[in-house]
């Protein structure tokens, strides 16, 4: 065997192996590759050059990583703005719960005031009920006075 063919071995390997992390990613990959390479939903076909180099498999070597540090980076990306997104709407629900929080508290705070008051007024009719009722008393052992005066009179 000669070094071209153990380096076009080790590319196909490669070839082989990246076929198979790109099938395994998601849609996305899909706009890094061009149509021509395209077989298939995620299955990639390289062509393997007839002449491939030490340099040449070292070149496609890198042009293949940089490709996979694209599609990572396109990935992170979009989990960043989807957690960007998440994010925002739970400090909008954050501050919709804070907002009927609030609220709350104020109808919380008027009723309490309202009940304060009618316990007030209660109170005030209490005495007054109290007051009406010493009154009546108080007559009542008037008359009775009056009546026991009379009776002795008589």
């Amino acid at each position: 065997m000669n070094s071209e063919d153990v380096g076009g071995e080790v590319f196909k390997r490669e070839m082989r192996d990246l076929e198979k992390m790109l099938s395994n990613l998601n849609p996305v990959a899909e706009k890094f590759v061009s149509p021509s390479l395209r077989t298939g939903y995620h299955r990639l076909v390289v062509p393997v050059p007839q002449a491939a180099g030490h340099y040449g498999l070292r070149l496609n070597n890198y042009q293949t990583c940089m490709g996979l540090l694209i599609l990572e980076k396109e990935e992170w990306v979009f989990s960043y703005e989807q957690a960007k997104i998440a994010i925002s709407s739970a400090e909008l629900k954050l501050k919709c719960e804070k907002a009927a929080h609030a609220s709350d508290l104020i109808d919380a705070r008027k009723r309490e005031d309202s009940l304060k008051k009618a316990v007030g007024i209660e109170k005030e009719f209490a005495k007054n009920i109290e007051n009406s009722f010493d009154e009546m008393r108080a007559e009542l052992a008037d008359a009775k006075v009056a009546t026991e005066t009379k009776l002795a009179m008589a």
